[in-house]
């Protein structure tokens, strides 16, 4: 009995034995790939050294999942710390655009990645006003202005500046570029930035003193109310060798008997004698002219002033008694 009953309920005893065995094996089969999650990202650089303003380098990024498979279409994200310094497009490209250092950061999902950028602009030309500089006497001083560009013709601000003189005894000059003369020659005034330089020229053309003057009349009669008479004057240094082009300046004693303008030429107003002076520097020389105008009567010279009498000496006093 105990049998018959064993074998009626066996096969259901078996099914759900089978049933039981197979449940677990269905929930292990995976539905599909799985999800790649981005936790690594690789850079084809991490460091980055512009030279000039306006140069640019690509990056590449790689992203890869927790199996460090790489996940070909992870979407990238690119940001630049300071513009100012670097700038970096969605395509990781990063271009310099100005002096500093800045941070590049890639990001994709939780996943991020730094680069460093820096951009140091190295002095690649310079460039002086004026082309150059004349002196026309000893003290005088002239000034010399420098720019420093980088590769990309960009100015590089606060460039490190070191000037210099070919010849100091000539043209000295200091550390702004002022230049002054020191004695009549010609010097070549050099700036220097990072190890390049730019040369301009400086002439000292000291104009010798003037030592004596001559004109070409030293006295002359003018017979009419504005007749004019041209004096000329020639500029001797102390070798006596004229002056070429050196200032004289005019004046008349008594304008209102002959003026003289800026060129020498003097014109009669009245009767009388006046000295016509020409300098230049500390040499003079004058000539004198009579303006005499025909039919009026030439006015008598100027009288010289009446001195006053010397007082009487004072009485001596009595003599003694004794």
């Amino acid at each position: 009995m105990r049998l018959v009953i064993g074998l009626r309920f066996l096969p259901l005893f078996a099914g759900l034995a089978l049933t039981l065995s197979l449940q677990p094996a269905c929930l292990t089969n995976p539905s599909g790939p799985p999800t790649q999650e981005p936790t690594t990202i690789t850079l084809s650089t991490y460091r980055i050294v512009f030279t000039a303003v306006n140069d640019h380098v690509r990056i590449d990024a790689t992203v890869l999942d927790q199996d460090s498979r790489v996940i070909s279409d992870a979407t990238v994200n690119w940001r630049s710390a300071d513009n100012s310094v670097a700038r970096v497009t969605d395509r990781g490209v990063v271009t310099a655009a100005g002096a500093g250092t800045t941070q590049i950061t890639v990001s994709s999902g939780y996943a991020t990645a730094t680069a460093t950028v820096s951009v140091e602009q190295t002095a690649d030309s310079i460039e002086i006003t004026p082309s150059s500089i004349t002196l026309a006497q000893v003290g005088e001083t002239g000034q010399f202005t420098a720019v420093v560009y980088d590769a990309n013709d960009r100015i590089i601000p606060g460039a490190a500046m070191v000037w210099s003189s070919s010849n100091p005894e000539i043209a000295a000059v200091d550390a702004n570029g002022l230049v002054t003369a020191v004695a009549p020659g010609d010097a070549l005034i050099t700036a220097s930035s990072g190890g390049v330089s730019t040369s301009r020229p400086v002439y000292v053309e000291v104009a010798p003193e003037p030592s004596r003057i001559v004109l070409n009349i030293s006295e002359a009669t003018l017979a009419a109310v504005g007749q004019s008479l041209q004096l000329d004057a020639q500029v001797y240094d102390d070798n006596n060798a004229a002056i070429p082009g050196a200032a004289v300046a005019w004046s008349s004693s008594r304008p209102e008997v002959a003026t003289v303008d800026a060129g020498g030429l003097v014109i009669a107003v009245s009767n009388g004698t006046t000295q016509v002076m020409a300098s230049s520097g500390d040499a003079s020389a004058q000539a004198t002219i009579h303006v005499v105008i025909e039919g009026t009567e030439p006015p008598d010279p100027p009288s010289e002033p009446e001195r006053p009498e010397p007082p009487e000496p004072p009485d001596p006093p009595p003599p003694d008694p004794d």
